[in-house]
């Protein structure tokens, strides 16, 4: 068979499987929510604007984006406790303000870190929005409450929950019951005692027999995450209500969904 034949089928081969995984779940009534971990992190830096801006231009149904407080007592989007990886200074996020966040990619100069009030202008309420609540040691508390009152001003309660740990479920609780949660892997008795929406368990935990077991008792499962095409597939199959990945074009490929124009880039009215 010559080289180009050979790539032929292939294509085709690949093209039927990513219409039979769409299929099944189009069959079964499942939604398979593409969800932008950080915004569109491969192409943009990681949890910024223009990140997240692409992700909703894109057509994801969900973005996953961090949240930590800042020295001022503003929450603001970022997934390490330092701030060392992702933008042009050092140290812990809670001694720190405002920083160039570009992650060294000259296109993104002068990218700031975006503040969660910033992050709730630009992803509308079509778009739910998983928000990692990433305490320090000392603001959990402030930065739960501050996290479900911007939900609950902002009319987010129906395109929103809050994932996070058991610290964070507690406050949450506390605060502001009505905010959907999710945590991560857990043994079923925690995510009822918190009334989870949903649960994100690690991808290679995620089967057909966890689905089945998290779908009987009322929540929703969407792993963290996959990249590549086998995985997306395997997850699909096994009944996931959603995917967290870097790579959001290539899930809505696999899904048989045609990205939108870019023409909802910009804030929302």
């Amino acid at each position: 068979m010559s080289s180009l034949r050979q790539q032929r089928r292939l294509r085709a081969l690949a093209s039927h499987t990513h219409a039979s995984a769409a299929q099944e779940a189009a069959q079964s009534g499942r939604i398979v929510r593409v969800c932008a971990h950080r915004g569109c992190s491969t192409s943009h830096p990681e949890n910024t604007l223009p990140a997240l801006r692409a992700a909703v231009a894109l057509g994801c149904e969900q973005v996953e984006y961090d949240v930590r407080m800042s020295a001022d007592g503003v929450a603001v989007l970022l997934h390490d406790e330092t701030v060392d990886r992702t933008t042009s200074g050092s140290g812990f996020v809670w001694e720190l303000s405002a920083l160039d966040a570009s992650g060294g990619r000259p296109d993104f100069a002068g990218v700031g870190i975006p503040t969660l009030e910033e992050v709730l202008e630009v992803v509308p309420p079509s778009v739910e929005m998983n928000v990692h609540i990433n305490p320090g040691p000392t603001d959990c508390v402030a930065l739960t409450r501050v996290v479900c009152a911007a939900m609950v001003r902002r009319g987010r309660l129906e395109s929103s929950f809050v994932t996070g740990n058991e610290d964070v479920m507690d406050g949450v609780l506390a605060c502001e019951p009505r905010v959907r949660r999710c945590m991560g892997s857990r043994p079923s008795a925690v995510h009822d005692r918190y009334r989870c929406y949903g649960i994100q368990p690690r991808n290679h935990l995620t089967d057909a027999a966890l689905c089945l077991e998290t779908h009987a008792a009322g929540r929703l499962v969407w792993p963290f995450y996959a990249n590549d095409e086998e995985e997306m597939l395997r997850l699909v199959k096994a009944g996931v209500d959603g995917i967290l990945t870097d790579a959001p074009e290539k899930l809505m490929e696999i899904l048989g969904r045609a990205a939108m124009s870019d023409s909802s880039s910009g804030s929302y009215e």
